[in-house]
């Protein structure tokens, strides 16, 4: 029959066949680790996106970081816009080692440790070569279950040092705590 995938979400044969297609290029359980990386990244895509699902075996609550093409310089930059429970913050980092692109809640001495973080990270037109990286963010987590006690948030980000095309993708714990079982990150490019 035509219309069916033949690959996780590619459709051919049907009128609006140049629709947007997600491949997935890795999927990594990551629990029981700090950090995760996707190296050697395919320059074929327009876009990747990535998704993630964590929390750790710590007390309060890390940030999740962001590096690409293992750049370490102060050269990242983010802003944020976020909201937990009624009430809503903003802030600016600039000239940072990493980009902060989330936030991890940790585990331990909670009645609640259930309770995880996600995201999704956009990287738009990521194969550009003459344009800084660039990449949204956006997810949530629960603090506690009560009222205000889930805190959803966005970032944007930039890598200002140098025009480059990404092919290296690094999330971090601030912190360097463990995420727990059952982390997982997916990485998909798309058409």
């Amino acid at each position: 029959m035509t219309g069916f995938p033949v690959k996780p979400l590619e459709l051919v044969d049907v009128p609006w066949h140049n629709a947007v297609g997600a491949y997935r290029i890795a999927d990594t359980n990551w629990g029981g680790t700090t950090a995760v990386t996707f190296s050697s990244i395919s320059q074929n895509f327009k876009h990747l996106l990535l998704i993630w699902k964590a929390s750790t075996s710590g007390t309060g609550t890390d940030t999740l970081l962001l590096r690409v093409n293992t750049v370490s310089t102060a050269n990242y930059r983010d802003q944020l816009l976020q909201s937990t429970g009624v009430a809503s913050a903003a802030a600016e980092t600039l000239l940072a080692t990493s980009a902060k692109i989330g936030f991890l809640p940790g585990s331990t001495g909670r009645t609640d440790a259930h309770y995880g973080s996600g995201g999704v990270i956009l990287f738009p037109g990521y194969s550009l070569t003459g344009s800084f990286p660039t990449w949204v963010s956006r997810g949530n987590f629960n603090l506690v279950n009560a009222a205000g006690g889930q805190r959803m948030y966005l970032f944007g980000g930039a890598l200002q040092s140098a025009a480059q095309a990404i092919s290296a993708i690094s999330i971090t714990s601030l912190l360097a705590v463990n995420t727990i079982a059952g982390a997982r990150a997916t990485l998909y490019g798309m058409t």
